[in-house]
C-alpha cells in the first residue's frame, strides 16, 4: 500500500519557493528511469541496477525514447551530507527542487509520498495535466525520513499525455531553505494607473509566503533609460510578520523608458541570495483628446 505524506503531518510540506539554489546545493543530473509503472518503484529496497540512465533537465524523447508517452519513473541515489543542513542560514528545511514536470508527477522520498501536482488517469476524477507548474517539495530537517550523511532515494512517478514528457526546463537540485524564499516582489502591469499630466501610479508588491518572520533591506529605483538618468532611488528597511504583504506606490513619468528595478536581501539568519528584478512600464501612446 502507499504511504502518504500525510503519515509525518506538517513534517513534510509543498512549499511553493521557486527561487535560486543556495550554497552547498546538490545537483541531481542523472536518474536511473523506466517506462510503465509499478508501485514496487517507490521503495527503497527497489533494485533498479537494470534501469538505464537519463538525464534529469531534458525531455526523455530526446534522450531514447521518440514517441512515448505515459507512466514512466525516475530514481535518483543522493547522499545528503549533515554539512548541508549545519551551514544553512535557517537551518529549518530541506527542498527537493524537480524543475517542471510533464504533465503529472508523484514524488517519493524514501519511499513515502511527499508531494503530488496533478492528477494520474487512474486517479479519482481522471487525468489532469499541471504543466507547466514548477515541482518544489520540502521536507523538515528533523523529519527522519532524511537520513543525513547516507543514501537516499528519491522516486519520481511520471505521466505523459502528450508532446514532450519527464522532468526539463530546468536543473533539479536538493539545498536547504532560506527564509527569504518566500518572499515574493512583482510590479504588476494590471495595477499601474495612468494619470493625468504624463504621470503613471505604480504599485510595487513584496510579499511573505512563508509562516516566519523576516527582516530585510530593500532597494528600488526608477530609472529613464532614454534620457539616462535616475528618478528615483529609495530603501526601506523591511521587518514581514508570517504571511505578511507590503505595497509602495512609485509615481513615475508616462513616457518611454521608465524602468523599476528592485532587490531585497536578508538580514541576520535570514540571510540569502539577493531576490533581483527588473520591469520596463507600459505607457500610453495614444494621444489626449483634443
Amino acid at each position: 500500500m502507499t504511504k502518504r505524506f500525510t503519515i509525518f503531518g506538517l513534517l513534510a510540506f509543498f512549499c511553493v519557493s521557486v527561487s535560486a539554489q543556495h550554497k552547498d546545493a546538490i545537483a541531481l543530473p542523472t536518474a536511473k528511469f523506466i517506462t510503465g509503472t509499478n508501485d514496487d518503484y517507490q521503495k527503497i529496497s527497489f533494485n533498479d541496477s537494470q534501469w538505464k540512465p537519463i538525464k534529469a533537465g531534458e525531455v526523455w524523447q530526446t534522450q531514447g525514447y521518440p514517441d512515448y508517452h505515459g507512466y514512466a519513473w525516475y530514481r535518483f541515489h543522493v547522499v545528503i551530507p549533515s554539512s548541508l543542513k549545519n551551514n544553512g542560514n535557517w537551518k529549518d528545511s530541506l527542498r527537493i527542487f524537480l524543475a517542471h514536470v510533464n504533465d503529472v508527477d508523484e514524488t517519493f522520498f524514501n519511499e513515502v509520498a511527499i508531494g503530488k501536482t496533478g492528477s494520474f488517469p487512474d486517479d479519482p476524477g481522471g487525468y489532469a495535466s499541471k504543466w507547466p507548474s514548477v515541482r518544489t517539495y520540502c521536507l523538515r530537517a528533523t523529519n527522519p525520513l532524511i537520513k543525513w550523511d547516507t543514501d537516499n532515494v528519491i522516486a519520481i512517478k511520471v505521466f505523459d499525455g502528450g508532446g514532450s514528457g519527464g522532468i526539463f526546463m530546468g536543473n533539479p537540485f536538493i539545498d536547504m531553505l532560506e527564509k527569504t524564499d518566500g518572499v515574493f516582489l512583482s510590479v504588476p502591469s494590471a495595477e499601474i494607473k495612468y494619470l493625468p499630466n504624463e504621470k503613471a501610479a505604480v504599485l510595487l508588491l513584496i510579499s511573505n509566503s512563508f509562516n516566519t518572520i523576516v527582516k530585510g533591506t530593500l532597494k528600488y529605483a526608477v530609472f529613464n533609460a532614454i534620457d539616462k538618468k535616475e528618478i528615483i532611488a529609495r530603501q526601506e528597511e523591511i521587518l514581514f510578520q508570517p504571511f505578511d504583504k507590503k505595497i509602495f506606490q512609485l509615481n513615475v513619468p508616462d513616457k518611454p523608458g521608465i524602468e523599476i528595478s528592485y532587490t531585497f536581501t536578508g538580514q541576520g539568519e535570514n540571510a540569502s541570495i539577493p531576490i533581483t528584478g527588473k520591469k520596463t512600464i507600459p505607457y500610453i501612446l495614444t494621444p489626449a483628446e483634443s
